[in-house]
């Protein structure tokens, strides 16, 4: 929930905001950066971009359709607190071959809209 965006001025719930500071930084797709540097491919992955998850595990579907990645990590931050980000996030991890094992949402009573999920390789 830091605010920080790559490319537009816009936060997880899809709202501009005026940035504090704009720094350059090179962002690749996964695939792309496996294949282009020649990277061993990951076995576990971490995804926490609040709020670009989707963006980001599509730049890894060759990644995570691949038989390396065993595990996979994902905090889920829900923009429309109606579980659209979470179906659309299970639909791309499905697809790539992983089933939830796992979930947890933050906040007090579970009733948060940032949540994290386990998911791991059929």
């Amino acid at each position: 929930m830091s605010l920080h965006a790559v490319g537009d001025p816009v936060d997880y719930e899809g709202r501009e905001f005026v940035p504090v500071e704009v720094q350059l930084i090179p962002a690749y797709a996964l695939d792309d950066l496996i294949e282009i540097l020649r990277l061993p491919p990951p076995t576990r992955i971490k995804v926490d971009v609040d709020g670009y998850e989707e963006s980001v595990l599509r730049g890894a579907v060759r990644t995570l359709s691949s038989d390396s990645v065993r595990e996979l990590f994902v905090e889920v931050v829900d923009h429309d607190r109606q579980g659209t980000r979470l179906e659309s996030v299970n639909e791309i991890v499905g697809r790539c071959g992983f089933e939830l094992v796992e979930s947890f949402r933050h906040g007090e009573g579970g009733e948060g809209f940032v949540s994290d999920h386990l998911y791991r390789a059929r």
